[in-house]
């Protein structure tokens, strides 16, 4: 499976301006889970989203099975 790096992204606001900071993860697993454990960073903020978003950058190729020799006939 190819995984791709994924971005953390918090959507808030500082002094009537709209901003968003982005965290990279390694893929969406991650992202997702950091997601869970940053609940308290969304609330603090006072947050109007937070979400994950794959980039087009792969982190981690497929494997590839090994070539196997010819059998001998």
């Amino acid at each position: 499976m190819i995984e791709y790096i994924t971005g953390l992204f918090i959507y808030y606001t500082v002094a009537n301006t709209d901003v968003y900071t982005v965290i990279w993860y390694e893929n969406e697993k991650k992202c997702l889970e950091a997601m869970i454990d940053r609940a308290p960073l969304y609330i603090s903020l006072d947050a109007e989203a937070m979400l994950c978003k794959k980039s087009n950058k792969i982190s981690k190729e497929p494997l590839k099975p090994k070539i196997r020799p010819k059998a001998q006939s």
